[in-house]
């Protein structure tokens, strides 16, 4: 895992001290991705330069330190990520290319020689590269299928430039800043920002499963980069004549080759266990493919509603059950943990770069940081909730299509009396907060359901708080946005399209940001069985009522698995790795909130009008509803302006 940087001067426009003061300074602020060594290349003839900071993972000699060249020195690679089938490549390559090193940097830069652009499609991992072909003046972008490993890039003054995180960007004085309003808005409802947008105009993600080509000597007026697609999961094509036992016993076999795959490794490995369904069954598959001794981790909080460390015990004894013969090998590492840290939410802030507002990356943080200090890799259960229905949302959508067959009038009676006899809420983790807001998605029309689900701060309200800043620019809703991405999908399944939907935009923007930025800010590789490109096919082409069977969750993941999960937890219902925002609101946070909001940047800056904060404050600490969403993703684009202005 590491951290890559470049800049293409179509006309030369910096000096020779420029250009490498540029791209070291890039790759320096994005050191902790990669601190175990740093390399740059400059073509001075064509103003082309690239950086690279290394995480060693396999090979772990500088032979196989970045930027890597072929033989002939006509084409140079930077690469963050791991390609998994890297060995199996190798072997289709060593009739016509000579190895010096062990790396799966080298595979990929010969797979390039032999296959120029196409090489994507050869490739399972999970990667962010650049090849520069010094032949031909070109620089080839791509990145993974899902896009685990994020690449950033914009062109402005004749200047290309791009980077693993913004922050590097950020080091160029040319790079625009102006703030895209459109991408705030929707962040404000979704807590992220949706690819290929960023919070700057003109600055850009390259989406998932794409690459683009620049060319260097292009002239002014003709296109210098395009993006292109170059994969997409399809839920289109079912394969109805597989019996349940069949998909069952295939998907152990998948799931067993991509824990094996990743296992790969150089330097000491290990897991994050939660006592989850997903997390539990990888930690028991790569014991059970491991000569190695066993690592797993798992944090805990003393808020006993977001504490899972009983159920990760729980998941500990039965893999040492499970394989007694390797139960002297495995180590359980576990913590208790305060994510209320302030300076932690400033850090988080700092590495994502632009506003994020998931508070789940603090744990995710935390974890992650206390496992470095033991290994350098880390498995993870990402990518099976979407694959297999796993979210609560999922039922809630099949809940409502039957609902729809429920007369207008009557069903709109049955919800306004409900609604009437239900409390307010006043934390939406309590009951009463899960069925108001149930209540309140029933009444929406269909198209906006899904929206309604993921919402955290609706239309209306958005709309109601902003200040003259937000209020002057011609906006699209966000439900249209979203709609966009629905749209795109192409099952036939209403339940299926939510969980396309999700994994284009969902998992893309939020859960693999989350996992990538705080990881790597504490120096540490995640691999994701579950995001297998293979195996992801395979769950997509099964039938629905196979991952969704009546109104349980995940059920061919479950009985695949049932014989290594313990009974306590193939039962209990999904936590996940939240944090208490409400009631530290109403306590621990309460000054610092209105500190930073009722006189910060966005209330001066004239983004939010004072008194809308201040009445979404009153109203949340004066228990009367829970606005903690809204004024956390206040509050984190806040710190982001705080930030902006400082640098």
């Amino acid at each position: 895992m590491c951290g890559i940087a470049g800049i293409i001067d179509f006309k030369r426009n910096l000096t020779d001290e420029e250009a490498l003061k540029n791209i070291n300074d890039m790759t320096n602020a994005i050191k902790h991705r990669g601190p175990n060594a740093h390399g740059v290349f400059y073509d001075e003839k064509k103003g082309v330069s690239l950086g690279h900071q290394r995480l060693k993972i396999i090979d772990i000699s500088a032979h196989a330190n970045q930027p890597f060249f072929n033989h002939d020195k006509s084409l140079a690679v930077i690469f963050n990520g791991e390609i998994y089938n890297y060995l199996e490549l190798k072997s289709q390559l060593l009739k016509e290319f000579d190895f010096k090193t062990s790396s799966d940097t080298e595979v990929l830069l010969y797979m390039y020689e032999k296959y120029g652009k196409q090489c994507v499609n050869y490739l399972n991992g999970m990667f962010a590269f650049a090849v520069y072909d010094i032949k031909k003046s070109t620089v080839f972008l791509a990145r993974d299928r899902f896009g685990q490993k994020p690449l950033f890039y914009f062109c402005k003054h004749d200047i290309f430039a791009f980077a693993s995180e913004l922050s590097a960007l950020k080091i160029l004085d040319f790079m625009p800043r102006k703030l895209n309003k459109q991408a705030l808005h929707d962040y404000f409802s979704l807590q992220y920002i949706l690819e290929p947008a960023t919070v700057y105009e003109g600055v850009y993600k390259l989406p998932a499963a794409s690459c683009m080509e620049i060319k260097l000597n292009s002239a002014k007026n003709q296109h210098r980069y395009s993006v292109q697609r170059y994969w997409k999961l399809s839920f289109a094509e079912k394969n109805q004549l597989i019996t349940f036992d069949e998909a069952s016993e295939h998907l152990r076999l998948l799931l067993n080759n991509s824990v094996k795959k990743r296992l790969v490794s150089d330097v000491p490995l290990g897991a994050f266990l939660s006592g989850g369904i997903d997390s539990t069954i990888i930690s028991n598959l790569m014991t059970d493919n491991s000569n190695n001794d066993i690592n797993l981790f798992s944090i805990g909080f003393d808020e006993k509603k977001y504490d899972e460390q009983s159920f990760a015990k729980i998941a500990v004894d039965g893999i040492k059950r499970n394989f007694k013969d390797k139960a002297d090998r495995v180590s359980f590492y576990s913590k208790i943990v305060t994510p209320n840290d302030f300076d932690l939410v400033k850090k988080m802030v700092k590495h994502c770069g632009e506003p994020y507002s998931d508070a789940s990356i603090l744990p995710t943080a935390l974890l992650s940081d206390f496992t470095a200090q033991n290994v350098t890799v880390a498995l993870s259960g990402d990518g099976a909730d979407e694959l297999f229905a796993g979210y609560d949302r999922y039922l809630i959508m099949k809940l409502y299509r039957l609902l729809d067959k429920i007369p207008t009038v009557l069903r709109n009676s049955v919800v306004k009396t409900l609604k009437a006899l239900t409390p307010s809420m006043k934390s939406e983790r309590s009951f009463n907060g899960k069925l108001q807001r149930l209540l309140k998605i029933a009444e929406a029309p269909h198209k906006s359901r899904y929206l309604d689900i993921i919402c955290r701060f609706d239309e209306q309200q958005k709309l109601s708080c902003y200040g003259e800043r937000m209020q002057d620019f011609s906006h699209y809703s966000t439900l249209k946005i979203m709609d966009s991405f629905y749209s795109q999908s192409d099952a036939v399944d209403e339940v299926e399209k939510i969980m396309q939907t999700d994994i284009n935009s969902y998992l893309k923007g939020d859960i693999l940001t989350k996992v990538d930025i705080a990881s790597m800010s504490a120096s540490l590789e995640v691999r994701s069985p579950f995001l297998d490109y293979e195996l992801a096919e395979f769950v997509a082409s099964l039938p629905r009522e196979f991952k969704q069977h009546n109104f349980q969750k995940k059920h061919i993941l479950k009985e695949a698995y049932k014989g290594l999960i313990p009974k306590e937890l193939l039962g209990r219902a999904k936590m996940g790795f939240g944090v208490p925002l409400a009631a530290w609101f109403r306590g621990k946070w309460d000054g610092v909130l209105r500190e930073n909001l009722l006189n910060g940047q966005a209330v001066d800056s004239g983004y939010f009008t004072r008194k809308s904060i201040k009445d979404l404050i009153v109203s949340h600490q004066k228990n009367q509803k829970d606005h903690s969403y809204e004024l956390w993703s206040i509050l984190i684009f806040e710190l982001f302006l705080q930030l902006e202005k400082e640098s």
